[in-house]
């Protein structure tokens, strides 16, 4: 009698790091190649070749080398959730007053330039808008609804997604007043 109810097996632990979709999430977000959701393939990314070399206004290729550009690549795609990575842009890319303004102000719908910098060996080095974008390999996109998400002293807001409470779910209080 002892010996069967020790036979019980018990319920199997759910391992979440093994679910196809967390498995998508996380190598989509270090930049590997992966399956998506309709089955369709989609390519690495990798660290882009250095862009700017007709534009030598910031010299972005002198003031930060190969070695620093895949250490900063590296850093970025080690991040293991997006809210960290769009915090690591926020970081390093700065709003600023547009310097010029025309006669015909209503119509402007430019406020503000963006400065776009990586810290290299403990220095801010400011960078051309495609170089930032090519060593980190992110689309304008991202960059600009991360700038967007940021609150005015800095702090990123959250991912909102999958954190409502479904509509059908009863609360504790409604549950037991039902029953």
């Amino acid at each position: 009698m002892i010996n069967e109810t020790q036979n019980i097996s018990q319920k199997k632990k759910r391992n979440e790091k093994q679910w196809k979709n967390n498995i998508r999430k996380t190598k989509r977000l270090k930049g590997e190649s992966y399956i998506g959701h309709r089955k369709i393939v989609k390519p690495p990314r990798p660290l882009l070749p250095v862009p700017c070399l007709a534009k030598p206004k910031h010299k972005c290729k002198d003031l930060v080398n190969e070695q620093e550009r895949q250490k900063i690549y590296n850093e970025f795609r080690s991040l293991s959730h997006v809210d960290d990575q769009r915090q690591f842009l926020c970081n390093h890319i700065e709003q600023k007053p547009k310097n010029r303004t025309t006669r015909n102000l209503e119509n402007s719908r430019k406020t503000y330039t963006c400065v776009y910098s990586f810290t290299v060996n403990r220095t801010k080095c400011i960078v051309c808008r495609e170089f930032f974008m090519a060593t980190l390999n992110v689309t304008d996109a991202f960059m600009r609804r991360s700038v967007k998400k940021r609150s005015l002293n800095g702090i990123l807001e959250n991912d909102r997604r999958g954190k409502h409470i479904p509509s059908n779910k009863l609360s504790g209080e409604k549950r037991k007043g039902h029953t």
